[in-house]
């Protein structure tokens, strides 16, 4: 239902999701931040990559949303290119460092899952229900965070002073985040998520791109064959 003006309407349904997709995005952070943590950037990017497999077995299994046969096919040649960017060769790749990268994609999928269907639950697949449903979530997950600190530590105060003391960087990183959540939540309103972070994988040749003519990095040749796999995965996705 719609309220006058064009602002949906909130019931408990969207509350819930809103609370439900803020909880698993913080908690696939935690999980991608602890393997950044452990020294295992490569192995982190490239398994929570496999998000968009995830979230097709879970609109296939629990959202009842699966993808078209073309569909389906782009989000496997993606996760393909993805797992051609594995560090296969490393020593030092753990299995707990696996399970965390699993599943912090695992979480990501259920984030991008839980806010479709808040869409589902006021109606919202317009601009105004897009923009609540951003702010809602930005709010929740404030709002725990705060929680968080409060209880973990004693001096609060010292943690926004030292928030305070970068506000500039913070401001600006801030921002271009907030775009870039705002572009994916409205991608999420329009079609199956799964579609939204396959084709989201051409960001992969483009890092090379960026890469080689910014900080001249030279990738192998097996890591341009998966750059080039996860992006026909994408163009794949786009036709469907």
């Amino acid at each position: 239902m719609q309220l006058e003006g064009g602002l949906p309407a909130i019931g408990w349904r969207f509350i819930l999701y809103c609370c439900a997709a803020g909880v698993a995005q913080i908690i696939a952070t935690v999980l991608l931040l602890t393997l950044f943590g452990k020294r295992n950037f490569a192995v982190s990017t490239v398994l929570a990559k496999t998000e968009g497999v995830q979230i097709a077995l879970l609109g296939v299994f629990v959202f009842a949303e699966p993808p078209s046969f073309t569909g389906l096919l782009g989000i496997i040649v993606g996760a393909a290119g993805v797992l051609l960017l594995f560090p296969w060769k490393r020593q030092n790749v753990s299995r707990h460092s696996v399970l965390y990268g699993l599943a912090a994609g695992f979480f990501f999928a259920l984030t991008a899952w839980f806010i479709r269907s808040s869409y589902g639950a006021v109606e919202a697949g317009t601009l105004a229900g897009v923009i609540l449903t951003l702010s809602a979530m930005i709010s929740i997950q404030a709002l725990l965070l705060l929680l968080y600190l409060c209880r973990r530590r004693a001096d609060v105060a010292a943690v926004w002073r030292a928030v305070w003391r970068v506000r500039k960087r913070a401001a600006s990183v801030g921002m271009l985040s907030l775009i870039g959540s705002f572009c994916w939540f409205w991608a999420f309103a329009l079609t199956n998520p799964a579609y939204v972070k396959t084709l989201a994988q051409i960001e992969l040749p483009l890092a090379f791109l960026l890469g080689r003519a910014v900080f001249a990095e030279k990738p192998t040749s097996l890591e341009i064959a998966g750059m080039t796999v996860a992006g026909c995965g994408s163009v794949i996705v786009a036709l469907a």
